[in-house]
């Protein structure tokens, strides 16, 4: 083959590309790009040492074999850097292309665009502050209220009568226990009263028992008749003794109805202990299923899973409007013939600030002229090769097929033809 025409590149695609599909987000940022610009930088350094600095052979055929081999290896990577620089760089144009046509669509297609854009805008903060102000509740009670959710205000009615009955249960105790309290204080004095009384009447019979034999001995003594003194004594005792026993009756009668009094309120309380202890059991019970402390604290948990429940509905909304926004502002840029669209829903602020735009536009020009120059700069560094292969040949014709079969086998490994 001809010395020139083994350095002519085939036009294939390799795999040593940059991937291009959101350039816009790839070089927003000064950082990334000095990450890319770098990526190009110390092997470019490297060349131009390389190229500039002629290396001093021996006269040993495997040194010239090995310098052959280096620039072949060297071409081939400025050949690689070409192609993926190339495809960047129409892949800038393109994005180029896309920002005029954007900015000279004509309406209604340009009110259409933007309407879509600022749509996509504002479902994103809307989905945003849904996040930032969603409700908090634990998963693990959502999902469990979500299960029961046509059941839970049956539960809810049920777990709150239980706890009101227990409540008016404690409450009915506790009267009863002061009922309790009261009776038992009204039979202490029932009782002390008869104790007094019967004092009384042990006391009265020995009195009038003394006034009687008195007057008995008075009579006797002195002759004088004391009857009508004795039957007087005789007769207030009677009477005496009727007022005690009516009294008597009164508070053995109160005594006896403390005392049943005392054994109702008793059968009342063991009730509604007994009722108690099983809706308490019950109460317990429902707390322990449902994983709460009270019905207030269910309940608030079903206030925040509804709550919930329409955050998750709005959420699912909102993705499905900006879908919806989404598609049709891809729709409108395929009509209006921009080359890419799928970038554009995620650069929305540049269709409707036109100083986001500039900013793009600018860094799109800096990173085309910077693609630029590495085209430039591979271009001379392959030539500058391929003219120290023709020195090499030049100066040693012995060695010519030798030195063409490194460049077919480099052709032939690499798949690129020189």
């Amino acid at each position: 083959m001809g010395l020139f025409s083994i350095f002519k590149r085939k036009n294939k695609d390799d795999d040593f590309m940059f991937q291009a599909e959101n350039l816009y987000e790839k070089i927003k940022s000064d950082s990334e790009n000095e990450v890319v610009t770098e990526m190009y930088e110390p092997l470019d350094k490297d060349l131009i040492n390389q190229t500039i600095i002629e290396e001093k052979l021996n006269n040993t055929s495997t040194e010239k074999k090995s310098y052959a081999e280096r620039l072949c290896e060297q071409m081939v990577i400025c050949s690689q850097r070409i192609d993926g620089a190339k495809k960047e760089h129409k892949a800038v144009n393109d994005y180029l292309n896309d920002i005029q046509t954007i900015e000279n669509l004509e309406e209604p297609a340009k009110s259409s665009v933007e309407y879509y854009a600022r749509r996509i805008i504002t479902l994103r903060e809307d989905k945003k502050s849904i996040r930032e102000h969603s409700t908090k509740i634990p998963e693990s009670k959502y999902i469990y209220i979500q299960r029961h959710e046509h059941e839970i205000q049956g539960i809810l009615k049920t777990m709150y009568d239980d706890e009101q009955e227990c409540q008016r249960l404690k409450t009915d105790m506790h009267h009863i226990e002061g009922e309790k309290v009261a009776l038992r204080y009204e039979k202490r004095d029932a009782t002390k009263k008869l104790q007094i009384i019967r004092s009384c009447v042990k006391i009265g019979m020995v009195t009038v028992l003394l006034i009687l034999g008195m007057l008995v001995a008075g009579m006797i003594a002195s002759g004088e008749d004391m009857v009508l003194a004795i039957y007087g004594v005789v007769i207030g005792t009677l009477i005496g003794a009727a007022a005690v026993i009516v009294l008597n009756q009164k508070y053995v009668a109160e005594l006896r109805m403390t005392d049943k009094k005392i054994n109702k309120a008793i059968g009342l309380m063991n009730k509604y202990k007994l009722l108690f202890v099983n809706v308490k059991s019950r109460l317990d019970y429902e707390y322990e299923v449902h994983g709460v402390k009270s019905s207030y604290e269910l309940n608030d948990l079903w206030r925040l899973y509804i709550n919930a429940k329409k955050e998750h509905e709005a959420f699912h909304l909102n993705a499905d409007n900006t879908y919806k926004a989404i598609d049709g502002l891809i729709s409108e840029l395929e009509n209006a013939h921009v080359s890419d669209p799928s970038v554009w829903p995620s650069q929305v602020d540049a269709i409707v600030d036109g100083k986001s735009m500039n900013e793009i536009r600018t860094t799109l020009n800096v990173r085309r002229q910077k693609l630029r120059q590495s085209i430039e700069f591979n271009t001379t560094t392959m030539e500058n090769a391929k003219n120290q292969i023709q020195k090499l040949i030049d100066k040693n014709p012995t060695m010519a097929k030798e030195i063409l079969a490194i460049l077919d086998k480099y052709e032939s490994k690499l798949g690129v033809d020189f």
